[in-house]
């Protein structure tokens, strides 16, 4: 159940009825696997390493800033009428665009609706508050920041699932045949060519998106989003 606060934000499980903190995933995979195998043909070696990680989980705080501060083209839903957003006009008279957040407000809260009378909207869905007039929509911008800040954000938010497989080494190896190189002194003689972490296919479809989503916004504070979404592989 999502909880909001009095200006329509969410509510943190920590200040939520003297819950204190929730655990909202885990960092140790189901399981780890490895495999290797060596093909051969005559004087040719094919080798292949493959890793892969099933299960747990990662938190990417550079997403959530990514949130936050509107630099992912997720952040674009509700920015306007094409993509959702419900226009308004505010008390300032400027046209603005917003969302209606899903959750009930927590007990016993009160709001000043938009004549300035006192309404008690504990249990209340931010829709039917606003169906009744009392209140705008929750404003696009503020609500992307509360999602996402790192004081009031909702950690659950930049939680991914961590499976994935990768291909972490493949060597080609040609083996000289000995009548070439036994003039040398030389009994033995190869020569490799090796390629590491060639390949990663982020299984889970939602964390494969988020970090494209990240790596294709190089400014600011997601430079460093493949090392925070990685971290674990």
């Amino acid at each position: 159940m999502r909880v909001l606060k009095p200006n329509g934000t969410y509510l943190r499980s920590n200040s939520y009825q003297n819950q204190g903190y929730v655990t909202v995933g885990k960092l140790t995979p189901d399981f780890l696997t490895s495999f290797r195998n060596t093909f051969k043909y005559k004087n040719l070696a094919l080798s292949v390493l493959i890793d892969a990680r099933v299960g747990g989980d990662i938190l990417s705080a550079t997403y959530n800033y990514g949130v936050q501060f509107g630099n992912l083209p997720s952040t674009l839903q509700y920015r306007d009428a094409e993509r959702g957003g419900i226009m308004y006009t505010d008390a300032n008279g400027k046209t603005q665009f917003g969302v209606i957040p899903e959750g009930v407000f927590a007990q016993n809260t009160q709001i000043k609706d938009k004549q300035g009378i006192t309404r008690d909207v504990g249990g209340m869905t931010y829709a039917e508050v606003y169906q009744r007039g009392w209140m705008d929509p929750l404003r696009t911008d503020l609500y992307y920041r509360n999602l996402g800040s790192w004081g009031n954000g909702i950690r659950e938010n930049a939680i991914f699932e961590n499976t994935w497989v990768a291909l972490r080494e493949l060597r080609l190896t040609y083996s000289f045949k000995p009548e070439l190189i036994k003039p040398l002194g030389i009994n033995t003689l190869n020569a490799s060519l090796i390629g590491r972490n060639l390949f990663i296919s982020i299984i889970n479809f939602q964390t494969a998106l988020i970090l494209k989503e990240c790596t294709t916004t190089i400014r600011g504070t997601l430079q460093n989003t493949v090392a925070h979404l990685c971290r674990g592989m």
